[in-house]
């Protein structure tokens, strides 16, 4: 028994090294090779950029300020100054992310084999866009949209992308960027949700209030969040008082 118990050991400690040694390695695609660096690249870079991320999106919304006397925002991206706030665990985030790419990622002749590196591209993008710092969440969500092999985080992207260009008032290519959507890409529920909600957005800003709760309604059937539901309901009852509709307010 005792021969057996020193034989597993022995095993394992060969196995651990052998792991070590060939996790030093980003440029051989072994099923080792990426075991190892996708495992380190979950647990030590991906797991805290997305705590540090969830933390700084949570300091953005605590101090996003309503004005009832507008329309209300879809979603609480709060001021320069609230994302100022929130800069630091955006930061974290960004660090964390850029470390466990640095580290772990296996870009083999143009092909990156760690399937969880493009996720903390993700990360980087949209701390970004929550620092309100457009232009490099732009060059990041593009990044992922030309690089990516994974169909839906590439959909993801593109929809990001066409938020960083609302926000930048860029009206061409946000037109451009929503037919594409529709399009080209296969789009799942919460995706095709949050694209009606970009399209509420932008008809509630050209004052095409009709147009706008049709987006809204459509986008209620696939949203899961009740602070999310409960929201939009109040904002298709301030877009039926534009309406002149007071029954459906």
């Amino acid at each position: 028994m005792n021969n057996k118990l020193k034989i597993l050991t022995v095993l394992k400690i060969y196995i651990f090294l052998s792991l070590c040694f060939v996790g030093c390695s980003t440029q051989k695609d072994s099923a080792a090779n990426r075991m190892y660096h996708q495992i380190n690249t979950k647990y030590n870079g991906l797991f805290y950029a997305e705590q540090y991320l969830k933390e700084g999106v949570r300091k953005v919304e605590k101090s996003h300020e309503d004005n009832y006397k507008e329309t209300l925002y879809i979603n609480k991206y709060s001021s320069m100054e609230g994302a100022k706030a929130a800069q630091s665990s955006f930061d974290k985030a960004i660090e964390k992310s850029t470390l466990a790419i640095q580290k772990h990622s296996m870009d083999i002749d143009g092909e990156e084999k760690n399937k969880l590196i493009d996720q903390n591209y993700m990360i980087i993008g949209q701390a970004n866009f929550y620092k309100k710092d457009y232009s490099l969440a732009l060059k990041t969500f593009n990044y992922i949209v030309r690089k990516s092999k994974n169909e839906e985080l590439r959909t993801d992207a593109l929809i990001w992308t066409t938020r960083c260009h609302y926000a930048l008032q860029n009206k061409e290519v946000l037109r451009k960027n929503i037919r594409i959507l529709k399009e080209e890409y296969f789009l799942n529920k919460a995706q095709e949700s949050t694209l009606y909600e970009i399209e509420g957005e932008v008809a509630i800003s050209e004052g095409y209030y009709l147009e706008a709760k049709q987006h809204l309604i459509k986008s209620l059937k696939n949203i899961n969040s009740k602070s999310k539901k409960t929201r939009i309901n109040y904002i298709l009852g301030q877009l039926s008082l534009l309406l002149n509709e007071p029954q459906a307010a």
